[in-house]
């Protein structure tokens, strides 16, 4: 679904961006749910699920952040002469070739006044504010491959998020955005009236069920004992693994939380 996503979606929702960046909030707004639409799809993730686990779990940058990139690496190439000439002669005067004494932006460039907003949010308008607004060290960054790199936004998505077993890794997922079908996920998300677990315990939240609920003692031993013997585990290392352990260890984790899901059946 990612693949998917990432060739055949994206694309067309960034087609010319930098152009049509300056379209109305609410147009934006209905751009980034698109993306949601499809996170939730590779997640999992229910209706109400919090934007931000969602977006913690698929490492994905909002649209908008993509956007800002565009900008400013439109801009290096203007302000570096990368860019076709017809392009770099829409760069307006720095402030220092028009003010003699010295001051501390005389380097930037200077912004036209815009009367309304479609025009403050232009490409080359807003393009220059936010190259303005860089710091130097950015600026003279030695090449574009160097400026990239440095301003980027997109992060290396866990690899062990992918797990082993599709539908398995759904759930797993679920646990780590608090939207399974465990019933303080739930409740939080106004689907059920308690989040009461079926052993009678208040709250059946992921700590519970994969360290104190009585109804699944039986897997939870196979599951311990798969991991004890490397690292004391706690929720966070079920759901999340641990830097601290190698690879390997990690994978074991996430094979043996799966099968604690298989097992028990309470998520399925």
């Amino acid at each position: 679904m990612n693949i998917v996503y990432f060739t055949f979606v994206r694309p067309k929702l960034e087609y010319a961006s930098i152009l049509w960046d300056d379209c109305s909030e609410d147009d934006k707004t209905r751009i980034e749910s698109m993306q949601l639409n499809f996170a939730r799809a590779v997640t999992g993730a229910k209706r109400g699920t919090s934007h931000q686990l969602i977006y913690n779990e698929t490492e994905w940058p909002l649209l908008s952040d993509r956007r800002y990139e565009q900008k400013l690496k439109f801009m290096y190439k203007l302000v570096h002469g990368i860019a076709p000439s017809y392009l770099t002669e829409l760069l307006p005067d720095k402030i220092s070739n028009t003010v003699e004494h010295d001051i501390r932006n005389r380097d930037d460039f200077r912004t036209a006044y815009a009367r309304t907003t479609k025009f403050k949010n232009s490409i080359i308008n807003d393009s220059v504010r936010l190259w303005n607004g860089l710091s130097n060290d950015l600026k003279m960054a030695c090449s574009f491959a160097d400026f990239k790199r440095k301003i980027a936004t997109s992060k290396k998505q866990n690899l062990l998020y992918n797990g082993f077993t599709r539908v398995l890794n759904l759930v797993h997922a679920q646990l780590r955005m608090q939207c399974s079908n465990l019933n303080d996920h739930l409740y939080k998300l106004h689907v059920v009236e308690s989040p009461m677990c079926r052993c009678s315990y208040r709250c059946e939240d992921s700590d519970h069920f994969f360290f104190h609920c009585p109804l699944y003692n039986a897997e939870r031993i196979k599951l311990l004992q798969a991991v004890e013997t490397f690292c004391d585990p706690d929720v966070n290392i079920l759901l999340f693994g641990s830097a601290e352990l190698e690879k390997t260890q990690n994978e074991t984790i996430v094979k043996s939380v799966e099968l604690y899901i298989l097992e028990t059946e309470r998520l399925l």
